[in-house]
């Protein structure tokens, strides 16, 4: 199987997006940082993840959600993650069986498939709606932000709103920050 690919990462110095391939499978993985400070670089994780699937994957008959799933137990086990503390990744794979094509996607990785008769078919994880889920990021300092996410605008700010006051209550605010959010009631002392 011949396979062509080509990445962009998020910076210029760093590149998450992984591509695995097998004697007859494609895994293709979009990293992304965890939300919070932790000890496992998103590299790492990647990397980590991608190996444990292709792994599973030497059992040609492996049902592919079974086989990332456990994939993804062996990896936290191994990395000591943490849920909400870790770093995560987008999963697709196609494998082609002698005369099935197998496909499993997990995030906003789409695959396409192409046929011979010139039509195709996009594949996604039908657990993300068409509107997405929106998602507002702050940083404190480098290695130190907060997340919220939610099925509005309003409803991400709101819940980072939440996950700044547990983060400042934590680790403070940074003497070089002003922050103005409506509605912030930040407690006593911060």
């Amino acid at each position: 199987m011949n396979v062509a690919y080509a990445t962009l990462g998020g910076t210029p110095d760093r590149n998450d997006d992984r591509v695995f391939v097998t004697d007859n499978a494609v895994i293709v993985m979009d990293g992304a940082s965890a939300f919070v400070p932790c000890s496992v670089d998103t590299g790492t994780y990647v990397d980590t993840l991608g190996a444990a699937i292709v792994n599973e994957l030497h059992d040609q008959a492996a049902d592919l959600r079974t086989a990332v799933r456990n994939a993804i137990a062996t990896t936290a086990s191994k990395l000591d993650l943490v849920p909400g503390q870790s770093p995560s990744s987008t999963v697709s794979i196609v494998r082609i069986g002698s005369e099935t094509v197998d496909v499993f996607v997990l995030g906003d990785t789409p695959v396409i498939l192409g046929f011979t008769d010139g039509t195709h078919q996009r594949i996604t994880d039908d657990r993300i709606h068409e509107d997405g889920v929106w998602c507002a990021l702050a940083q404190l300092r480098p290695g130190v932000g907060a997340a919220g996410d939610g099925n509005t605008a309003e409803a991400a700010i709101n819940d980072l709103r939440e996950a700044l006051i547990v983060l400042l209550a934590e680790v403070g605010p940074s003497p070089e920050l002003t922050l103005t959010l409506d509605d912030l009631h930040v407690p006593a002392g911060l």
